[in-house]
């Protein structure tokens, strides 16, 4: 059962009693703020990083790289680029995970000859034998760092990346990849993959894998309105479960643009790829250009395997309805459709959602000596059938405070009249809880 509990408020803080999320031993988490990438926890992917890298990256001719603003650069604007750039440790998938980033990708360059721009990127999982060295082709821009040339034989850094899942944000026409355009987003891999026959991915969408099966899992042309390539700061949230966790031939991963559902898939990762001994695979990005040029950047970037473990998502703030799609199983809104602020108020307004599991003991001290004292949490749905009571805080950016703060989130000076609210399965060992609503401090 779901329900959706709303309530207006005024400023922005912790939400807690009716949100989401228990964090177990066996739920893992990861996160890169806005400004989080940093010469330190960045560098080159070696047999002996220092310690404090959390991304290694590879590349040809150049590497990614951290540029001003704590932005990690995949590939700058220049005539075939090709980058990757991995979280240092595998994380566990099979029991669902959700991860969301921010990009941006820009044009701005010194390539006077290039028109259009190109490639793209991809979010790709992989448990390549070359690990946090993998790469895809490296010899053009069409198979955006991660597919192969076409040829099923393809193996090793340079070539393809093996064993391996791609969610591309493809930026050019590439018609003999049967692209539908220069703006749609897919899913691609070769699979079922098994500890004897690793198969390398393609970004060609009629390509047929050796099983007989195409790399194309699914497309779609991104809506009137909506382009990766506007300059914009953009958001890609993802959503997996486990087949097991809901019936047959049901739309277990989806992917979502700036609050929108872009497309869902029917995937079993644990079988679309080899995983590791505890159910993992490494996690990161490709990138590439060719004739055609852009910067492809990563803004900010965060993980977390389900059951949910604490997760932020950075949103574009919208003049009506923000969605932040924390699991499949629940999502948050802030809706400033009432405020009655222009839209000016909303340019370059950056949100940014938490979620984070607490204890009905916590929660109890939470509300001691309050006018709350003695209720109940509503315990949320954190993925996998657990639940538990949970606190949510929204914060913003501006652009010219990047320092994430309620006060950084419009009002009209005296009072913001917006709507929150939340949808998330039912506790089922819990009684009915009589007119829930938000604690808000």
């Amino acid at each position: 059962m779901r329900t959706a509990l709303r309530s207006g408020f005024v400023g922005l803080g912790v939400l807690a009693g009716v949100i989401l999320g228990a964090q177990t031993s066996s739920a893992q988490t990861f996160g890169f703020p806005v400004s989080g990438f940093t010469t330190a926890n960045v560098c080159n992917n070696t047999a002996t990083p220092p310690p404090s890298c959390q991304v290694l990256t590879d590349g040809s001719p150049s590497r990614p790289k951290v540029v001003t603003g704590g932005i990690l650069r995949l590939t700058t604007a220049n005539l075939n680029q090709h980058g990757a750039a991995w979280y240092y440790l595998p994380q566990p998938l099979s029991t669902g995970f959700t991860t969301a980033f921010q990009f941006q990708i820009s044009s701005t360059n010194s390539c006077f000859f290039c028109s259009f721009p190109a490639d793209g990127l991809a979010l790709v999982i992989q448990n390549d034998p070359a690990g946090t060295g993998a790469i895809g082709y490296s010899g053009d821009g069409q198979n955006i760092a991660y597919g192969n040339n076409d040829v099923s034989t393809a193996s090793g850094p340079g070539h393809a990346i093996k064993n391996s899942l791609a969610i591309e944000l493809d930026t050019h026409l590439n018609s003999n990849y049967s692209d539908p355009d220069g703006n749609h987003i897919a899913v691609q891999s070769c699979g079922p993959n098994n500890a004897t026959t690793l198969t390398p991915n393609s970004a060609d969408h009629n390509y047929a894998c050796p099983d007989g099966n195409l790399a194309k899992i699914a497309l779609q042309s991104l809506p009137a309105g909506m382009s990766l390539t506007d300059g914009k700061v953009h958001t890609i949230t993802v959503n997996y479960l486990p087949p097991g966790t809901c019936t047959s031939g049901c739309n277990n991963l989806a992917v979502y643009l700036d609050s929108t559902l872009i497309l869902q898939a029917t995937v079993n990762i644990a079988t679309q790829l080899n995983l590791t001994s505890s159910g993992g695979a490494y996690l990161g990005f490709t990138a590439a250009t060719g004739s055609n040029v852009e910067n492809n950047d990563i803004i900010s970037w965060s993980f977390s395997s389900l059951p949910l473990a604490p997760i932020t998502i950075n949103q574009p703030l919208q003049t009506t309805q923000t969605n932040f799609n924390y699991t499949p199983t629940l999502t948050a809104a802030t809706d400033y459709s009432q405020s009655g602020l222009n839209g000016s108020s909303f340019q370059g307004v950056v949100m940014q959602g938490t979620v984070q599991s607490i204890t009905d003991q916590q929660f109890s001290d939470l509300v001691n000596n309050t006018p709350f004292q003695g209720s109940t949490c509503q315990h949320q749905d954190t993925g996998n059938g657990n639940y538990n009571c949970v606190t949510t805080t929204d914060l913003c950016t501006t652009p010219t405070n990047g320092n994430p703060s309620g006060a950084n989130c419009p009002n009209t000076g005296t009072n913001a009249l917006i709507i929150v609210s939340n949808s998330y399965n039912l506790d089922p060992t819990q009684k009915p809880v009589i007119a829930p609503g938000y604690i808000m401090g």
